[in-house]
C-alpha cells in the first residue's frame, strides 16, 4: 500500500511537471472581423445571436420606415443657393429660436454636411432624415461682432455659397458683399447670434477664427431638429416645400 500510494504521488508530480514546463503565455496574434449591418439578418450565421438582434433591428426598421412629412417635389442641393438648402436652413433658424430662446439672426450649415444631393418627392422618413445628417452635430449658438460676422460671410462666399437663413449676400471675386442680416444692412458695431454646428463652430471647414468664441450649447442635435421641423410641416397639413429667392447670389465677371 505504501509503495502503490508513492506511486501515485509520483505520477501526479510528474504530470504536473509536465503541464507546467510545457505551457506558455497565451498572446492574441491576430484579430479578425465581419460587419455586418443591423437590418441584415444573421440566421446563417448564427441563430441565437439573431434572435437577439431581431427585436431591435425590427424596431428600428420601423421606426426609420415612419413617414415625417410628404414632399411635392424633388429638393436639391447645389450651390451658391438651392431649395433644399434654404428649407433646412430655415428649420435650423426657426428650430434654435424655440430651443434657446434667443433671438437668433441667422443660421448657416457647411455644405458638405448635407450628405446626399436630393431629397426625393413623396414620402420623406425618418431615414431620409439620418441620410440628410448622419453626423451627430449639436446645434451651438454664437454672438459675433460685426467684424467677425463679415469674416465668416466671406468664408461663405470664398467656399462657393452655403445654406444660410435669416441673411442675403452677394458672392463678387469670393467675397460676401451688400449683405443683409434680417433685412439691414451688416453694421459692423453690431453683435449678431448665429446658430451654426459644433463642428462649424470649432473650427471646422477652416473657419478658425470661431474657435475662441464662446458657445451657447441647445443640446440638440442637426439632425433631430430637422426630425423635428419635417413634423411640425406635417402636423399643420402642409406638405414640403421650397424655393430659391435668391438670398445667395454671384457676380460673374468675363
Amino acid at each position: 500500500m505504501k509503495f502503490t500510494s508513492l506511486m501515485r504521488q509520483s505520477i501526479i508530480f510528474f504530470s504536473l511537471l509536465v503541464l507546467v514546463s510545457c505551457s506558455r503565455p497565451m498572446t492574441i496574434t491576430q484579430v479578425s472581423y465581419a460587419e455586418r449591418r443591423m437590418s441584415d439578418s444573421l440566421t446563417a450565421y448564427d441563430l441565437h445571436i439573431d434572435s437577439i438582434i431581431r427585436p431591435y433591428r425590427d424596431s428600428m426598421q420601423a421606426e426609420m420606415k415612419q413617414v415625417l412629412v410628404i414632399s411635392d417635389t424633388i429638393l436639391t442641393k447645389k450651390m451658391p443657393e438651392s431649395d433644399l438648402g434654404n428649407l433646412l436652413a430655415e428649420i435650423l433658424l426657426d428650430k434654435s429660436q424655440q430651443y434657446t430662446h434667443h433671438k437668433v439672426d441667422v443660421a448657416m450649415i457647411n455644405f458638405g454636411g448635407i450628405r446626399i444631393s436630393q431629397l426625393p418627392a413623396g414620402n420623406i422618413t425618418t431615414e431620409n432624415a439620418f441620410e440628410l445628417m448622419p453626423f451627430d452635430n449639436k446645434i451651438v449658438l454664437l454672438e459675433l461682432d460685426g467684424a467677425t460676422t463679415q469674416k465668416l460671410f466671406d468664408r461663405m462666399a470664398g467656399a462657393g455659397g452655403v445654406p444660410v437663413a435669416g441673411a442675403r449676400y452677394i458672392i463678387d471675386n469670393a467675397k460676401a458683399t451688400q449683405i443683409t442680416i434680417q433685412g439691414k444692412a451688416l453694421d459692423p458695431a453690431s453683435k449678431y447670434t448665429i446658430s451654426i454646428s459644433d463642428y462649424l463652430a470649432n473650427g471646422g471647414d477652416n473657419l478658425d477664427m470661431l474657435k475662441s468664441i464662446p458657445q451657447i450649447s441647445t443640446g440638440k442635435l442637426i439632425r433631430d431638429a430637422f426630425i423635428e421641423g419635417f413634423k411640425d410641416i406635417n402636423a399643420k397639413g402642409q406638405h414640403l416645400k421650397s424655393i430659391k429667392d435668391g438670398r445667395v447670389s454671384v457676380i460673374y465677371k468675363n
